[in-house]
């Protein structure tokens, strides 16, 4: 996370929301134009306590949602990986969400008001952003750098896996310059373009050899460009195997990368 080296101003927002107090007078105090990013966490394990949606989680949710201190596989010599128990009790517990309705429904509400934590958070940001009279010349971009599993394809989560509830992300582009409101486009685009969209936007000079693409036409409507492959990757635990995957419409491209060999499939699907 060597970028965040790069911010004049580093303040910790913790997944409930606290530390928010922070960033609002910083942005409402602040005279020069800024760049700022808010990590927002309330979505990551262990998502939220249900409400709104439910008046409480199911009590096997909540036992899975507050676990011992998770270990990750280890490929150590000597006795099972460290990770086994952890991988025991999920395996369980993929099992309740998969076969019990009321499991599943708690762990969605779980997520559901995880997300609407966020949601109230970016409020408060976009609210400081009226209250200083800079909302009107402020580009916001809502961005998920990845999704979530929730029992879909037999994973919960979203480490070391390409799956589509992982790969499929919000993003959420808001500018004042624009003439259009409520867009909504089903183009293919890249969490790397975000960078080479906003240089061009503020007018600064994109660099060249980036991967990411200028998709300012696409955010005002345009269908007509060119298809290309969007690229994902999962970085591999220990144990594990390093996972890429590279999506066309219409077609699947996945690669698994391990320790001493390269294998490449393609898929029709």
């Amino acid at each position: 996370q060597g970028f965040l080296d790069a911010f004049d101003e580093q303040l910790y927002l913790r997944g409930d929301g606290s530390g928010l107090d922070a960033l609002t007078a910083w942005m409402e105090a602040e005279q020069r134009p800024f760049f700022a990013l808010a990590l927002l966490r309330g979505a990551h394990l262990p998502y939220g306590d249900g409400q709104p949606y439910v008046e409480s989680l199911d009590e096997r949710v909540q036992t899975w949602l507050d676990p011992p201190l998770v270990q990750r596989p280890s490929s150590s010599a000597g006795g099972p990986p460290a990770g086994d128990a952890e991988a025991q009790r999920m395996n369980a517990f993929l099992g309740l969400v998969s076969t019990d309705d009321d499991v599943k429904a708690s762990l969605d509400a779980a997520y559901d008001s995880g997300v609407s934590s966020v949601d109230r958070d970016l409020g408060r940001i976009i609210e400081a952003l009226e209250s200083s009279g800079k909302r009107d010349n402020t580009i916001i971009v809502v961005l998920g750098d990845h999704g979530e599993a929730l029992g879909d394809s037999g994973v919960i989560g979203h480490d070391n896996n390409l799956h589509e509830a992982v790969l499929r992300v919000p993003l959420v582009w808001s500018d004042p310059s624009s003439t259009k409101n409520g867009l909504q486009s089903a183009v293919d685009v890249s969490t790397v373009d975000l960078m080479p969209t906003l240089l061009q936007r503020v007018g600064a000079t994109v660099p060249a050899g980036i991967d990411g693409v200028d998709i300012s036409d696409v955010l005002s409507g345009d269908t007509s460009i060119s298809s290309r492959p969007v690229r994902s990757q999962a970085a591999a635990l220990p144990g594990s195997t390093l996972q890429r995957r590279a999506v066309r419409p219409g077609t699947g491209l996945d690669e698994v990368v391990t320790v001493r060999n390269l294998r490449v499939l393609f898929s029709s699907d």
